[in-house]
């Protein structure tokens, strides 16, 4: 004698269960492709702020002492007696950018009125976005990498025309 088993007891289709996990499946792909979208934005946001805080600590340091800091914190270029400025202005935790590049501070070489800090390894797709943000003077690509540069003014570097 054979049953027929009853519809609470029977299992799944072969078809049924294809039909979940292609379901799953573009669920997943949206998640994977959101979560690497946002975490491009963090690092982008991140290497801007971060440029952003070592222009203003250059900043406020040639506020303080009317030159501006050694281009990579090494050695002393103002002459300030009888003691001279400290050699390390950059904020602490600033070291490297989101992508393991270094960030490099240099006095412009057009004048000493200007200070430029530049980002190392920005991936070539990103670069444009980097500089967009952070209002960057110069992006040079070499490759897939960028290096992002963006300057500060000096802020007595207004120069007055007198006539007399």
């Amino acid at each position: 004698m054979t049953t027929k088993p009853s519809a609470l007891l029977r299992g799944f289709t072969l078809i049924e269960m294809i039909f979940i996990i292609v379901i799953v499946g573009i669920m997943m792909s949206l998640l994977v492709s959101s979560y690497q979208q946002r975490a491009t934005n963090v690092k982008l946001t991140k290497a801007a702020l971060q440029m952003q805080s070592l222009l203003q600590a250059a900043s406020a340091y040639y506020k303080t002492y009317n030159c501006w800091p050694d281009a990579n914190s090494t050695g002393q270029i103002c002459k300030i007696e009888p003691v001279p400025p400290p050699t390390d202005f950059t904020p602490v935790g600033i070291d490297k950018d989101p992508w393991g590049g270094d960030y490099t501070q240099a006095t412009a070489t057009d004048s000493s009125q200007a200070f430029t800090v530049s980002a190392t390894k920005v991936p070539k797709n990103l670069a444009a976005r980097l500089a967009a943000l952070i209002g960057a003077t110069s992006t040079v690509c070499d490759n897939n990498l960028c290096t992002v540069t963006a300057r500060v003014n000096s802020p007595f570097s207004v120069k007055l025309n007198l006539a007399t």
